[in-house]
This record gives structure tokens, C-alpha cells and sequence, in this order.
């Protein structure tokens, strides 16, 4: 009975190790993904999409810089 506990005694430890190694890496790339965009790229990503002119890209580019 000591010997199959005692078995799986380091089986659990490489399990919680592992869980939490997860757990830290899972949480990091979640950060890098919530990372906001900023007003000019959101800018440039509309003017990619067509969403607005050139001209338009530049006024609001230039408002954003003043």
C-alpha cells in the first residue's frame, strides 16, 4: 500500500509542475493579445480594410498627431 502512494507522490509533483508552467504561459499570451491598439494603427488598419479614402487616412492622421 506505501509503495503505490509513495508512486504516485512524484507523478502529482510533475503534474502540478506542469499545470502551473501552463497556467504562466497561458497567461502571458493572453496579455499579449488584450494589448489595445493605438488610435494610428487602428487608423491604418481601416485605411488597409478601404474603409476610408486617402485623403481621409491623412486628415485623421494628422488631427491624431496635433
Amino acid at each position: 500500500m506505501v509503495s503505490i502512494v509513495a508512486a504516485f507522490v512524484p507523478i502529482a509533483l510533475l503534474v502540478l509542475i506542469g499545470v502551473g508552467a501552463y497556467c504562466l504561459l497561458a497567461g502571458r499570451t493572453r496579455e499579449a493579445e488584450v494589448r489595445r491598439a493605438t488610435p494610428v494603427e487602428i487608423l491604418k488598419e481601416r485605411y488597409a480594410k478601404g474603409e476610408i479614402t486617402h485623403e481621409d487616412f491623412l486628415r485623421m492622421k494628422e488631427q491624431l498627431s496635433a
